[in-house]
């Protein structure tokens, strides 16, 4: 109920006053081609509310925000689930619930790129089904000027529940919104799976059922029959969906999706030097 009172006093507030959030979103500085700035909610607005859950998504909406961002993992029976670490620790509640200590453990990897993890004692969603990780709660980050009121409220997301929530987002606030899922660590999440892109694949055609993507290249679906996806309520007539974009930091993955999707791809990097010279850029191009 309280969530509830603070998001219908939100709209209220956001209903007086239309003007700030057009201005926000019209904001035409750092533009090299005349085209509008487009604004992105970074997992939500993790600023105020703990982050990628649903009050920072519907709360990045509200500030005018043209895309919202969601990340995204993987659990162990193959759910996409949305958060920004492959662990649990810093960012929800999981250290209270007695149940779920047993998945508690070291855990060493490398990325594609040669960065190297070492975590201990912490708890990986590749460890935990859905079922374990619907119990968790998410907390806002540690940070003494960011409230720490709404620890508690929020659970974690599957892909499937934010992408629904974009929609109602879009009919419910009269504009479209973007969506700009970054796929975390493709090398993880893929070790073990029955097949190479296990991860891509299931993201891919999620993504394409609720409107977003289009398939270009064949991608075995059938091989994807437990990925059960809930039929979608028609959108009002007239509704515009947003635009999609994937990101991801491993070059490869990136490459995939652009070649099985229609939509356009943010290679992500920051640690390449080589990656931000002319011939690295032709590369990505």
């Amino acid at each position: 109920m309280r969530i509830h009172a603070l998001t219908t006093a939100s709209l209220a507030i956001i209903g007086a006053t239309s003007a700030f959030i057009d201005d926000t979103r019209d904001l035409k500085w750092n533009t090299l081609d005349g085209k509008k700035t487009r604004l992105v909610g970074h997992r939500g607005e993790k600023a105020f509310l703990p982050e990628h859950s649903l009050g920072s998504y519907w709360q990045a909406a509200l500030e005018g925000a043209d895309y919202i961002e969601p990340d995204l993992t993987l659990s162990k029976d193959g759910h996409l689930i949305v958060n920004h670490n492959e662990w649990l620790g810093d960012s929800t509640n999981i250290k209270e619930i007695p149940e779920l200590q047993k998945y508690r453990r070291n855990f060493t990897w490398a990325d594609n790129d040669g960065t190297f993890h070492d975590l201990k004692n912490e708890y990986f969603i590749h460890d935990m089904t859905l079922a374990d990780l619907k119990k968790v709660r998410t907390v806002q980050a540690n940070m003494e000027f960011r409230p720490q009121i709404y620890n508690g409220y929020f659970e974690l997301l599957t892909f499937e529940e934010y992408l629904q929530t974009i929609r109602n987002l879009t009919v419910k606030l009269g504009r479209p919104f973007g969506v700009i899922p970054e796929l975390k660590s493709p090398k993880m999440f893929n070790t073990g799976r029955p097949y190479p892109r296990y991860f891509e694949d299931r993201a891919i055609i999620t993504l394409n059922h609720y409107g977003w993507a289009n398939i270009t290249k064949k991608i075995n679906t059938a091989a994807h029959k437990d990925l059960k996806l809930a039929p979608l309520t028609p959108l009002p007539a007239g509704t515009k969906v947003g635009p999609s974009t994937w990101q991801c930091f491993d070059q490869d993955t990136a490459k995939y999706l652009s070649a099985h999707t229609d939509v356009p791809v943010v290679a992500l990097n920051e640690g390449t030097p080589s990656f931000f010279t002319p011939k690295g850029l032709d590369k990505v191009a």
